[in-house]
């Protein structure tokens, strides 16, 4: 790592954390089962990014898309549905809590570990 993206990392430090991935609604995408993933919480998503976001309790890895202005959660894996969150939040600038106190952050790199 170099100096300058060391202190870029170290900027985000507190909103940076890794997380394992499990199970394969992301398979379309690239993301496997067991795939390591940093997530950002620092960096407020866009539609077409990689999200880590509060889904019934669970953080899941999902696209975040938009359509007509509502913001939509795709899994990268036909045998998945889409999920709308309850709030029909924006996607411009969903960035950190929804109604129910969930989060939204960018999946910022990922690493197969197998």
């Amino acid at each position: 790592m170099t100096q300058q993206s060391e202190s870029q990392a170290m900027a985000h430090e507190a909103t940076l954390f890794v997380m394992q991935m499990a199970g394969d609604s992301m398979i379309n995408a690239g993301i496997h089962n067991g795939d390591l993933l940093i997530v950002d919480r620092s960096l407020a998503p866009v539609p077409g990014d990689v999200v880590a976001a509060v889904m019934d309790d669970e953080i899941a890895i999902k696209r975040l898309v938009s359509r007509a202005g509502i913001t939509i959660l795709h899994a990268e894996n036909p045998r998945y549905p889409d999920y709308m969150p309850s709030n029909g939040a924006s996607s411009g600038h969903t960035s950190a809590s929804t109604s129910h106190g969930s989060f939204m952050a960018r999946v910022t790199l990922r690493s197969g570990v197998g």
